[in-house]
């Protein structure tokens, strides 16, 4: 049985244990939007079930924004295995009083999945969905949205961006992969 990209093995911990340590250290409301709450049971963290039947990030987002205890959330996806403190404050720095999301965007690609959003997108993403529109990136085009190119954070900050999609993504990276794990 094929193991969920969470449960990969990276350095000897899996992936999301890793992305637990490094947001506990970083926020005070540290939760996880999924679907299937029963596969985190043992990781002691709070799980919010996606909002939507649909899938796809934007659906995810919004569950965070209205479970959220604050009015901006920092969104980390679970395959992502580099994730840096710096990265997220300068993720976080890029926002202004104005801005509603900062969205970072590396190699020309947007990365809506590690980034800030702030709950006064809410009414705009519910009206992106009951458009039928699904993908992150029809938010950018937002006044209040900052694109974030990442060559702008210096050195080593496009890892911490980097997530495994494919086979492929699991080689050369700057954390080794080992085997894979699960709880």
């Amino acid at each position: 049985m094929p193991v969920l990209k969470p449960f990969l093995d990276v350095g000897g911990e899996c992936i999301l244990d890793r992305t637990i340590a490094f947001l506990g250290n970083l926020v005070d409301d540290l939760f996880i939007v999924t679907r299937t709450p029963s596969l985190f049971a043992d990781f002691g963290v709070r799980c919010v079930p996606d909002s939507r039947e649909e899938r796809g990030p934007l659906m995810g987002i919004e569950a965070a924004l209205e479970a959220a205890v604050h009015p901006r959330v920092l969104v980390a996806a679970c395959d992502m295995p580099a994730l840096s403190a710096d990265a997220a404050r300068r993720v976080a720095a890029f926002a202004g009083d104005d801005t509603w999301a900062v969205i970072p965007r590396v190699d020309g690609r947007l990365e809506p999945l590690f980034a800030l959003y702030d709950r006064r997108l809410l009414p705009r993403i519910g009206a992106l969905l009951a458009e039928g529109r699904r993908a992150v990136s029809a938010l950018a085009d937002d006044a209040h949205v900052r694109v974030l190119e990442v060559s702008a954070i210096g050195t080593g900050g496009e890892d911490s961006f980097r997530n495994i999609n494919t086979p492929s993504d699991l080689v050369g990276g700057p954390v080794p992969l080992r085997g894979t794990s699960g709880r």
